[in-house]
């Protein structure tokens, strides 16, 4: 988990998640990624979806096909 460098502001909300404080949107992530393990046709639909994406080669493997 990523620490925040932010300070707490009036309006924001934030949860306590496993003794950790997160924000709204961290929270409602964990929820959908934690909701997927109950749900395996999610999953499936997500590879499925992420199979069609197209693949972006590092700045090295662009460099190493550009010079051979």
């Amino acid at each position: 988990m990523d620490k925040y460098q932010f300070r707490f502001c009036v309006g924001d909300r934030f949860y306590l998640c496993e003794n950790k404080i997160l924000c709204e949107y961290d929270y409602e992530e964990r929820m959908v990624f934690a909701n997927m393990a109950y749900n395996p046709s999610t999953i499936a639909q997500l590879k499925r979806q992420a199979s069609h994406l197209p693949v972006r080669l590092q700045p090295e493997a662009q460099k190493d096909l550009l010079e051979a």
